[in-house]
């Protein structure tokens, strides 16, 4: 895979919120604006494979919304 993939405009997503882009035809890969920066993570929960996109950002964590797990934003 190569290091760098376009998945959307830089202005795709407003601050504070995320979204899942297909990166590849197996991968989803789940962008997150805070602050002006953009992260991308792991699109599913690794514990029950959630949808994070469906989750919501508090502070600096991603809440699973299925079971609440949370994931910090700038490394998961």
């Amino acid at each position: 895979m190569p290091s760098e993939i376009n998945l959307a405009p830089a202005d795709a997503l407003q601050d504070g919120e995320m979204r899942a882009y297909p990166a590849t035809p197996d991968t989803e890969v789940l962008l997150v604006r805070r602050e002006g920066q953009y992260r991308a993570l792991a699109a599913r929960c690794p514990h029950y494979g959630a949808p994070l996109e469906k989750g919501r950002i508090i502070n600096d964590q991603i809440v699973c919304p299925w079971h609440h797990a949370c994931f910090r934003v700038d490394d998961g």
